[in-house]
């Protein structure tokens, strides 16, 4: 059973949720502990303490350990009364766990990042004093990294939730909403919905016991809608879901959410039929106890990507912590949502289907997850996750010059060969091939460079290539995602930062590229000699979706001795690339360096830019 979270309420007929967080032991999982444990004999055990929530590494007796682990717990509680349920909640276990109560098999979990819960009402009717034993197995992560809580409802508990903005203007917005209600008896109860504390919505549904699956919509009139960050502010709404029994809430389910509607065209994110240009990295599932980390530190790498004048990080190949998304949501970054793999040999599109249904439910509701991606999936699994989630695309791969598989590398080596003849310059790659410009990925960076780690961690050639994508955009770049944030990452091979999150030379040209406002030239070659023509074109690229009146670029021409300057003024259109002026002039004939220095003054958004050609006899 997935559990969403819920809330006590003066009027519940539940008590605020029990937290079960001391008095761990643990000890490793084998036939006999197994036994044992199980049979009562557990005092015949050598148990450790642990903590919990946390990874098992984390603890020194189980620092080296291969294989499964028993977790073992006891705790009190009243006994329930006729009209409660008692339900053991967990919000989180890498990677999967069998759990007991008493003795008792209650079930199993294999989603490190879905909570489930299981109904315990008829044992906890049974004594005050329990006993919880959870054998987990998994990776290297592998532990109880998110609390375990005894939840008290009434006869209707809520199983599952999912809440989607589909559209969203400034005059009203549409919210589609989902639960599974788990009924211990027939009844009648109201479902209310209330946003931001005012009851838009009162349902009765007829339930039987069991799983009741029930649907409906919700309107919002003059919205507070949620823009990225540069397009706009980020008010949040508090959507809370109201089970009622007689007048009396039996279970409640809260969350906050974003009003916005997001859509793509042509790899061109738009959100409330705003388009934006997309600044992204990758992000990789971090090296640590995702149980003890505090949320600021796990959610920093946001606010990094964010102070970088980035817009968007990329979740490879995982489903973060949720001080992620909640950081997200608060700083307007975007989120592109990679799937996580998930093998499904026998029992296939039954497991498919809880999968993807799932993983909406879960993170349905963030505003600031714009996109869901995979690379494995078939055709019926990305149909279903259609189905489940319309209110979002699905990018079924990650690379726009190149719609296939690239572990198919006799596919890539030919393109590669071929950028490789026009010197693996990206702006000359992009006049030859345009699509490469669409949307650059990690599985795409390197087909434009030798060294794919130089192009990262080198601060000038990887400002060069964020500024050859910019000048072209939406003709046809619709943005990139850049392959390295962290050193960390396994992915990028190197990153902007190092490990201890310290900015390497590469994070501030990053930063430059990366501002709302910049100015570039064409690049000048490398060396020059006395006479020879220098021709290049200057543009201004602005992010800004207002315009920008009486701005001023300068382009000035040093060399030893002498200078030349150019200065022109005027407006600068918003969301574009303008054309500001041509310079063409000779060579002096003082050897040394030639210095193309560019200024834009846009009043608050003032930037520089540097070129640098050397001149030879």
């Amino acid at each position: 059973m997935v559990y969403s979270p819920r809330q006590s309420s003066p009027n519940s007929i539940g008590d605020a949720p029990q937290h079960l967080v001391e008095q761990w032991i643990a000890t490793p999982a084998t036939d006999d502990s197994r036994r044992l444990a199980l049979s009562g004999n557990r005092d015949l055990l050598n148990w450790n303490d642990v903590e919990v929530p946390g990874e098992w590494r984390s603890n020194e007796a189980f620092a080296d350990h291969a294989g499964g682990v028993l977790y073992r717990t006891t705790y009190e509680h009243e006994i329930p009364t006729s009209d409660q349920r008692l339900w053991i909640t967990c919000n989180g276990i890498f990677d999967q766990a069998d759990i007991w109560l008493d003795g008792a098999y209650i079930g199993d979990q294999d989603d490190y990042f879905l909570r489930h819960t299981y109904d315990i009402t008829a044992l906890s009717r049974l004594d005050t004093t329990h006993s919880l034993i959870l054998e987990v197995n998994g990776s290297h992560h592998a532990g109880i990294w998110q609390p375990i809580e005894i939840v008290t409802t009434g006869h209707v508990g809520i199983e599952s939730t999912r809440i989607l903005c589909r559209d969203a203007t400034e005059a009203q917005a549409h919210l589609r909403l989902q639960a599974i209600l788990d009924a211990s008896i027939s009844c009648t109860p109201t479902v209310r919905t209330s946003v931001n504390d005012i009851v838009l919505s009162q349902k009765v549904h007829s339930l039987s016991p069991g799983s009741n699956e029930i649907m409906w919509t919700v309107d919002i009139d003059q919205p507070a809608l949620w823009f990225p960050w540069g397009l706009g502010d980020q008010p949040l709404s508090t959507v809370q879901i109201d089970v009622l029994i007689d007048g009396v809430i039996s279970d409640s389910y809260r969350v906050v959410t974003g009003l916005r509607e997001v859509s793509m065209a042509d790899w061109v994110l738009h959100v409330n039929g705003e388009r934006m240009y997309t600044k992204g990295v990758y992000l990789e599932m971090p090296d640590c106890d995702m149980g003890i980390i505090s949320d600021q530190d796990v959610a920093h790498p946001i606010v990094l990507a964010h102070e970088l004048g980035l817009n968007l990080v990329r979740l490879h190949d995982h489903v973060a912590h949720p001080a992620i998304y909640e950081t997200a949501d608060a700083l307007g970054m975007m989120i592109w949502q990679d799937v996580p793999h998930r093998p499904t040999p026998k029992r296939g599109r039954r497991v498919a289907s809880r999968w993807t249904d799932s993983l909406v439910a879960t993170l349905g509701h963030h505003p600031s997850v714009a996109l869901w991606h995979h690379k494995t999936f078939d055709k019926w699994t990305q149909s279903h996750l259609h189905k489940v989630d319309e209110t979002r695309p699905i990018v079924a791969h990650a690379s726009s010059a190149i719609p296939l598989k690239l572990s198919n590398h006799d596919l890539v080596k030919p393109i590669k060969q071929f950028l490789s003849g026009i010197g693996h310059d990206l702006s000359t790659s992009i006049a030859v091939v345009p699509n490469i410009a669409r949307f650059p990925t990690h599985e795409q960076w390197h087909l434009v460079q030798d060294n794919p780690r130089a192009a990262v961690t080198d601060p000038i050639s990887l400002r060069r290539d964020i500024e050859a994508l910019r000048r072209v955009k939406y003709r046809p770049a619709a943005g990139f995602c850049f392959p390295g944030l962290l050193d960390s990452s396994t992915l990028s091979d190197g990153g902007v930062l190092d490990s201890s999150a310290s900015p390497k030379p590469s994070y501030f040209a990053l930063q430059d590229a990366c501002r709302a406002v910049i100015v570039v030239a064409d690049q000048p070659p490398a060396t020059l000699t006395p006479g020879d023509s220098i021709n290049f074109k200057v543009h201004v690229v602005s992010d800004l979706h207002y315009e920008i009146t009486g701005a001023r670029v300068i382009a000035t021409l040093s060399w030893s001795g002498g200078q030349e300057q150019h200065e022109w003024t005027g407006d600068i259109a918003p969301d574009s690339c303008v054309f500001i002026g041509h310079v063409e002039t000779k060579t002096p004939t003082t050897l040394g360096p030639l210095v193309v220095s560019l200024l834009v003054e846009a009043h608050e958004h003032t930037s520089s830019n540097r070129y640098v050609a050397t001149i030879v006899a």
